[in-house]
């Protein structure tokens, strides 16, 4: 069989052409998000909502909001979700949330940071901080850059930046497989301390967790960044 390689830079586009395989892969809601409580709480970049979704049904949630850029995975999370929770879907742009300020009590950025940009971090976050209201919780998670499965990647991108400085070591293309074709889906790998940094910069947290994680045992070789934060 033919492979054909196909790279963009447009995640919505990416994520609609795999959004079929992806709910099936990523079909278990996170652990972690046991912690988020609130009258209104927004899963942010959701994908279909199984986060948000499962706060919501948890009871742990009067109302929750997901909110993705790709609208096939809003669509089949209505599928799923729709009629059966207090569950709205709304496609937007997280560096443009269409809330208004101090309206949410929790949010939730799972596995979502590590496809913005170093230039455009600063603006997703000021938006976090704008949107939820004080003693709100946010949760984060991203991948950690610091594991087996990137090594090569990261040497030969750290030897490219004694080339040129201004490049990002950490930004690697990651595929997806589906019928034949592979999608490359842009990732840039923030170390823990990047975050927090990034995180106290721009939201200002009054209290502030950081940590490594893994979603299960089965998982533990798959690390990421955690940051519990309540502004």
């Amino acid at each position: 069989m033919r492979l054909t390689r196909c790279a963009r830079d447009d995640v919505a586009e990416v994520y609609d052409e795999i959004a079929e395989g992806y709910v099936h892969w990523r079909a278990r809601a996170w652990p972690v998000v046991k912690l988020i409580r609130g009258r209104r709480i927004s899963d942010l970049g959701s994908g279909p909502c199984v986060n948000g979704a499962e706060v919501a049904g948890r009871g742990s949630a009067e109302y929750a909001v997901c909110l993705d850029i790709s609208l096939r995975m809003l669509e089949i999370g209505l599928r799923k979700y729709g009629g059966k929770l207090l569950v709205d879907f709304i496609a937007g742009d997280i560096r443009y949330l269409p809330f208004r300020s101090k309206s949410l009590d929790s949010i939730l950025l799972i596995a979502v940071l590590h496809h913005i940009s170093p230039k455009e971090i600063g603006r997703v976050l000021s938006e976090v901080a704008r949107v939820v209201r004080e003693l709100g919780l946010i949760l984060i998670t991203t991948w950690s850059p610091w594991q087996v499965r990137f090594l090569v990647h990261l040497i030969r991108n750290y030897l490219l930046k004694i080339v040129n400085p201004r490049i990002f070591p950490r930004k690697i293309l990651v595929p997806w497989r589906r019928k034949g074709v592979t999608y490359l889906r842009t990732y840039y790998l923030y170390t823990l301390t990047e975050l927090r940094n990034l995180v106290v910069k721009y939201i200002r947290p009054r209290a502030l967790l950081c940590s490594m994680y893994s979603r299960s045992r089965k998982a533990r070789s798959s690390q990421n960044n955690l940051i519990i934060a309540i502004k």
